[in-house]
Formats: C-alpha cells, sequence, structure tokens
C-alpha cells in the first residue's frame, strides 16, 4: 500500500514538473511572439520608438499590441534578407501607423521609415486606426503595375508587400519601389 502511494506522489510530481516546464516554455514562445527580432530593436529606440513599456523615457512612438500580429516579416526591399513592419501608436494624440526597418539599413544605424501615425501616408492618412487586420504578399501576387514599379537597380530577390485591411472595406498595398513606401489602394 505505501508502494502505491509513493507511486501516486511521484507520478503527481513529474505531471506538475512537466507542466509547469510546458507552461514556461508556452509562456517564453507567446513573449517573444510580441517581441520585435532582436537585430531591429536598437533601431527602433534610435527611432523614438519605445519597444516596452518605460523602457525608452521621452520617447514619440511606442510599440501597439492592439492587433495580432503586431509585427510582420517580410522581404520588402528584395535583398534576400527580413525586414519588419510593426505597429506603432504616437504618444502625443494616439495615432496609429507602423514603422518599417529595412534590415540592411538597420545594420547602418539608419531609423525606422515611419507611416502614419501622425504623419500622412498616401491615401491612408495620418492614422492607420481603422485597419484591423494587415498581411504580408509576395511580389508574384502584386498587379503588374506595382510589380513593374522599381527605381534603380532591380532588387536581387522578389520583394513583399504590406497588405493593409479593414474588414469589408477596401485595402491597400504598401510596396517598397527602391527609394520610398508607396500607398495603392488594393482589391476590396
Amino acid at each position: 500500500m505505501g508502494n502505491r502511494r509513493e507511486l501516486s506522489q511521484q507520478l503527481l510530481l513529474t505531471i506538475a514538473l512537466l507542466l509547469a516546464a510546458f507552461g514556461t516554455a508556452q509562456a517564453k514562445s507567446f513573449e517573444s511572439a510580441l517581441d520585435p527580432p532582436r537585430w531591429a530593436v536598437k533601431s527602433l529606440l534610435a527611432s523614438g520608438i519605445e519597444v516596452w513599456p518605460g523602457d525608452l523615457g521621452g520617447a514619440a512612438y511606442t510599440v501597439s499590441r492592439h492587433l495580432s500580429p503586431n509585427y510582420v516579416e517580410g522581404d520588402f526591399d528584395g535583398d534576400g534578407k527580413s525586414d519588419i513592419a510593426i505597429l506603432i501608436r504616437r504618444k502625443a494624440d494616439d495615432k496609429f501607423g507602423m514603422a518599417i526597418l529595412l534590415r540592411a539599413q538597420a545594420k547602418s544605424g539608419t531609423k525606422a521609415t515611419i507611416l502614419g501615425a501622425g504623419s500622412p501616408f498616401g491615401t491612408g492618412g495620418n492614422d492607420f486606426r481603422r485597419m484591423d487586420a494587415w498581411s504580408v504578399q509576395s511580389q508574384e501576387s502584386f498587379p503588374p503595375k506595382i510589380r513593374s514599379a522599381w527605381k534603380g537597380p532591380q532588387p536581387k530577390t522578389k520583394r513583399d508587400g504590406l497588405v493593409l485591411q479593414k474588414r469589408g472595406s477596401t485595402e491597400a498595398l504598401v510596396t517598397y519601389d527602391g527609394a520610398k513606401f508607396v500607398w495603392t489602394p488594393y482589391g476590396g
């Protein structure tokens, strides 16, 4: 009878340890899914974007976690390396937008490109608050006019764009043309 009780206690302890370990792994996985990649953090901070609440006093912007995912990765400049677009909020007036970091530029210390968040961008205005979904789309899916619009030497690989959407409404495609980001009404 004593052995059975010890065995039950050991089994319960093993299960508890496994659950605790699984919970910790899940928490780390969840946490890392909200945080931008390490390579991007320095450039975000240099751009006046608070990555974690309270980590950069006086920052004009903070990373917004109002949509999931709060950042996406894609090769926006066609150099074969992942870039990121991350949702931000301007603290002064609560206007939403995004910061885009091209990985090649981040290494050289170039600041993020801010779209929206108080700065007008295309017909999207200066506040992307109405956006409730976004995703990365490959160049193969771009309309021909956008696919062929590139300033300067052709990119090494196919590039990606960002589809911004208000469900049930017109979408926009945000692409990099080799010099700047461009807003194009898209879908519908």
